[in-house]
């Protein structure tokens, strides 16, 4: 029997960004179908709406990855860089550096949304905003449930998933594909800019585009995905858990607000606070890196 396992392992970059792009067509064809056979079409049910998005992020970010890194690798864990454990001073580094960096990024939210396109393109301006608006509101359906079974299961779905998936998908498998012909710093700019460009939100290009940038950098200094999985997941779970306690009339503050509007300044310092950070991941993962040989 022939194994697939390490199958195109000598594939060179261009055959390894076709490779990929197939595998993700095709699971992709797979995971779209799936959805009309279990929702028979009807996006509008709050049930529907979640098996849509469980589908989606298990057939299009998660499996994708694990098939390539299977043809490419006789260790497609090695590969996708999840073989390795994790430091404790890192995890910590990378929980401080996720409730330090919201209000920068609710700073830029703030910022991005006050850009406006030329008269010449205001058609197009008010279609990205309505379509925006649109998938907010679809959100808020998912994000707004009243008991603790609803909110855990909205943890797994709204923030371990994506952050599982998405890491696999732009971390994982692009940005590791762009470091074998682009400079590395380079590699994780432009992933960034698809990780971004991804989500199909003008308005939240910049904060998403930055947070892309800053998870690349963790997982090109750790060389290990869990970091920047565990990332992506508390700063969905944050969101996750604060809409949760708003809605269910809990005396809480409005996370998405601080460093916006009247609170700029939180937001700078926050921006501050969290350069310091991550100059202390890179000076630690670098000595580690030292010591090992």
């Amino acid at each position: 029997m022939i194994s697939v396992k390490g199958f195109f392992e000598r594939a060179g970059f261009l055959t390894k960004i076709l490779l990929f792009i197939f595998v993700v067509l095709i699971f992709g064809l797979i995971a779209v179908s799936c959805v009309g056979i279990f929702t028979d079409g009807n996006l509008t049910n709050l049930n529907n709406i979640r098996l849509t998005q469980m589908i989606e992020s298990i057939g299009v970010f998660v499996l994708p990855p694990f098939v390539f890194a299977l043809l490419l690798s006789h260790k497609p864990f090695s590969y996708l860089n999840l073989d390795k454990g994790i430091q404790l001073r890192l995890l910590l580094y990378g929980v401080i550096l996720t409730v330090l960096v919201v209000p920068f990024i609710n700073f830029l939210t703030y910022y991005n949304q006050q850009i406006t396109l030329p008269a010449s393109m205001k058609s197009v301006e008010d279609w990205m905003r309505t379509t925006e608006m649109s998938a907010a509101k679809i959100t808020e359906q998912l994000l707004f449930v009243h008991n603790y079974s609803a909110l855990l299961f909205n943890l797994f779905l709204i923030a371990l998933l994506p952050a599982i998936g998405e890491e696999l998908f732009f971390r994982g498998t692009i940005q590791k594909i762009l470091y074998e012909k682009l400079n590395p710093v380079i590699a994780v700019w432009i992933t960034a800019f698809i990780f971004s460009a991804f989500h199909f939100q003008f308005f939240g290009f910049i904060p998403r585009l930055m947070l892309g940038a800053l998870l690349g950098y963790v997982y090109l200094w750790t060389k290990n995905l869990w970091y920047p999985v565990v990332i992506h997941f508390l700063n969905n779970a944050l969101a996750v858990v604060f809409y949760f306690l708003q809605y269910n009339g809990y005396a809480v503050f409005d996370i998405d607000k601080i460093g916006t509007e009247g609170s700029q300044l939180i937001g700078i310092v926050s921006a501050m606070l969290s350069v310091i950070v991550i100059y202390l991941i890179y000076r630690y993962t670098s000595e580690r890196e030292k010591n090992l040989f």
